[in-house]
Formats: structure tokens, C-alpha cells, sequence
């Protein structure tokens, strides 16, 4: 009975019409659009919606995120970051 049931469920959930360009051939991923913001004196890409970057373009953090115990490494944002100890 419960093998009978997952199959019925399994057969409802799927779009056979859709099957083919969802499992052999991915979509590609979304998109939201994001905004130039000068975080610490570097342009970053900055989240418009929903406070997700996605996965274009980096660097990109959500707006207001900016930590300000958190500083650069280097003189540029290849080297990393690293939390500014307190006094």
C-alpha cells in the first residue's frame, strides 16, 4: 500500500510534458537585479529584491549587510576579510 501510494503521488507531481527540459537539459538559473553600492570605499553589487544576490554578479552582498566590525585584509577584496577585533 505504501509503495502504491508513492507512485500515485510521484505520477501527479511530475509534468511528463516538461520531463525532458528539466532532468537532461537544466534551466538556467534566475536572476535579480542588483545595484552599484560603495561598501568600506569599493563598488559592490548590492541586492535590489528580496535581499538575494543569486549567482551573478560578484561580488555582491545583500543590501544593508555591510558588517562594520569586518574590514579588508589587503588593497584589494582578492585578499580576503577578517573581523576587527574590539579595543
Amino acid at each position: 500500500m505504501i509503495i502504491l501510494y508513492q507512485v500515485v503521488v510521484l505520477s501527479k507531481s511530475i509534468d511528463f510534458k516538461t520531463l525532458n527540459e528539466r532532468v537532461l537539459v537544466p534551466s538556467d538559473y534566475g536572476g535579480l537585479a542588483t545595484r552599484p553600492c560603495d561598501i568600506h570605499g569599493y563598488t559592490l553589487a548590492c541586492a535590489e529584491y528580496y535581499n538575494e544576490c543569486w549567482y551573478d554578479p560578484f561580488p555582491c552582498i545583500p543590501p544593508g549587510s555591510a558588517n562594520p566590525k569586518v574590514e579588508m585584509r589587503g588593497e584589494t577584496l582578492l585578499s580576503g576579510f577578517r573581523v576587527v577585533k574590539s579595543p
